[in-house]
C-alpha cells in the first residue's frame, strides 16, 4: 500500500515537473517573440530617424538652391542698376555653399548641424532613392566647380561678371531638373517611411 502511494507521488511529481518545464518553455517563447518585436521596432525606428535626417537635408537643399538662384538674379540686376550688391552676392554665396554641403552629405554621408548639434547622415540604402540623389549630383557636377569659384570670388570682393552670367544661365537652365530631383527624393523617402510602418504592423500581427 505504501509502495503504491510512493509510486503515485512520484507520478504526480513527474507530471508537475513536466508542467513547469512546459510553462518555462512557453515563457521563453513568449519572451523571445516580444524581444523580436521590440528589436524589429527599434531597427525600423532607427531607419525612420535616418530618413527624417535625409528629408531635413533634402528640404534645406531645395531651399538653398532656390535662394541661390534668386539672389544671383538680384545681384545681376543690382550690378546693372548700380544698386548695392553686397547683400545679394553674400546670400548667393552662403546659399550655394549650403546646397553643395547638403548634396554631398546625401550622396556620400557626413555630418550636419541641426540646432547647434552635429548629427550623422548616411546615404540612402534604397537603390531607387540613391539613384535620384545621384542624378541630382550629376546635374550639380556640371556647374559645381564654377559655382563654388563664383561664391569664393564674392568673399574676396572681386566678381568675374562673365562667370556670373554663365552661372546664372546654368542655374536657370537646370532649375527644373534640380527642383524635380529634390522633390522626388523627398517623396521616395516618405514612401519608404510608410512601407516601414506597414512592415511593422504585418510583423506584429504575424
Amino acid at each position: 500500500m505504501a509502495q503504491n502511494n510512493v509510486s503515485k507521488d512520484a507520478t504526480v511529481a513527474s507530471y508537475t515537473q513536466k508542467g513547469y518545464g512546459e510553462l518555462i518553455v512557453y515563457a521563453l517563447i513568449f519572451i523571445s517573440l516580444v524581444a523580436a518585436i521590440f528589436a524589429f521596432n527599434i531597427i525600423l525606428s532607427n531607419k525612420s530617424r535616418e530618413d527624417t535626417l535625409r528629408i531635413y537635408c533634402a528640404t534645406h537643399q531645395q531651399r538653398s538652391w532656390q535662394r541661390a538662384l534668386k539672389n544671383l538674379e538680384q545681384a545681376r540686376i543690382a550690378l546693372f542698376t548700380m544698386a548695392p550688391v553686397k547683400k545679394p552676392f553674400g546670400e548667393f554665396s552662403n546659399s550655394i555653399n549650403s546646397f553643395n554641403l547638403y548634396v554631398t552629405t546625401l550622396v556620400y554621408g557626413g555630418q550636419i548641424s541641426i540646432d547647434g548639434q552635429m548629427v550623422d547622415v548616411h546615404p540612402p540604402e534604397d537603390e531607387k532613392t540613391l539613384e535620384v540623389i545621384n542624378d541630382l549630383n550629376r546635374v550639380w557636377a556640371t556647374g559645381k566647380t564654377d559655382m563654388l569659384r563664383l561664391a569664393s570670388e564674392v568673399k574676396t570682393g572681386k566678381v568675374d561678371t562673365l562667370l556670373m552670367e554663365q552661372m546664372l544661365e546654368y542655374a536657370v537652365r537646370e532649375d527644373d531638373r534640380v527642383l524635380d530631383a529634390c522633390q522626388e527624393f523627398i517623396v521616395k523617402l516618405g514612401q519608404q517611411s510608410d512601407e516601414r510602418g506597414t512592415e511593422l504592423q504585418t510583423f506584429q500581427v504575424g
